[in-house]
C-alpha cells in the first residue's frame, strides 16, 4: 500500500502497490471488484478487519469495513476473505 486515506467512519481509500503481487503489467487492484468480500490482516501480527469492496478506480480499492481498523505504521496485506476468492482470483493486493 502507497496510501491509506479514511474517507469516513469505516470507509477507507486504500492505494495498492501497483504490481506487488501481480504480474507484470497488470495492478494489484484489478483483481477486486465492487461487492467484494475482503480482509486487511496485519502482516506479522493477529489483527484483521473484513469489509466490502465499494470502488476500484486505478490503483485505489475503497474498502467499507465491518469495525474500525487503525492501520498506524503496520503493514498490511488486502486479501479476498475466503480460501475459495483466493484461488480462484488470486485477489490479494500489499498495503503498508
Amino acid at each position: 500500500m502507497t496510501d491509506k486515506s479514511d474517507l469516513t467512519g469505516n470507509l477507507w481509500a486504500i492505494t495498492l502497490t501497483a504490481n506487488y503481487y501481480s504480474p507484470s503489467g497488470e495492478v494489484d487492484a484489478e483483481y477486486f471488484a465492487d461487492g467484494d468480500r475482503v480482509k486487511i490482516n496485519q502482516f506479522d501480527g493477529t489483527t484483521q478487519v473484513e469489509g466490502i469492496v465499494t470502488d476500484v478506480t486505478g490503483n485505489v480499492v475503497t474498502v467499507q469495513f465491518d469495525g474500525v481498523w487503525t492501520p498506524g505504521t503496520d503493514t498490511w496485506d488486502l486479501i479476498a476473505n475466503t480460501y475459495t476468492d483466493i484461488e480462484s482470483g488470486g485477489k490479494r493486493g500489499s498495503a503498508a
